[in-house]
């Protein structure tokens, strides 16, 4: 028995899987596309926000809302002589009314004019006008 050797069971050695040794370099940084959030803090920093608006409240359309597009003839370039207003047996034309809002305001010098519209009203048989926006009812022309 002393002579006898006993064999050791033959171990064939096992490849350890290439994944465990082989370490993947780890990925430092951000994914590509996707924005710091340094940037991003300093994209919300510059949009000037809408007073009044609330964020999410956009309104948005369906698609079964919308209406086909109509076809407009293209407008016509005419050239207006002028404006005649006829009432209770009188004419009025653009360029008389036009010379009394001017005579009313050279006649008043603190009245500073750029723009004017004149409203007319033939029920009270007198001519409203804005200056500049502004009304006021001191400007008042009878007719």
């Amino acid at each position: 028995m002393a002579d006898e050797v006993v064999k050791a069971p033959e171990v064939t050695p096992v490849e350890a899987p290439k994944a465990e040794t082989e370490k993947k370099p780890v990925a430092r940084g951000r994914k590509k596309g996707t924005a710091t959030k340094a940037a991003t803090t300093k994209k919300t920093e510059t949009v000037a926000k809408k007073p009044g608006r609330k964020p999410g409240s956009k309104t948005t359309t369906k698609k079964a809302d919308k209406k086909p597009a109509v076809n407009v003839a293209p407008a016509l370039d005419l050239n207006y002589k002028g404006i005649t207003i006829e009432f209770n047996d009188k004419k009025y034309s653009q360029k008389d009314l036009f010379a009394r809002v001017n005579a009313y305001i050279k006649h008043h010098p603190y009245i500073v004019a750029h723009d004017i519209e004149l409203f007319i009203k033939p029920d009270e048989s007198c001519c409203y006008f804005t200056v500049d926006g502004f009304s006021n009812p001191d400007f008042r022309i009878d007719l």
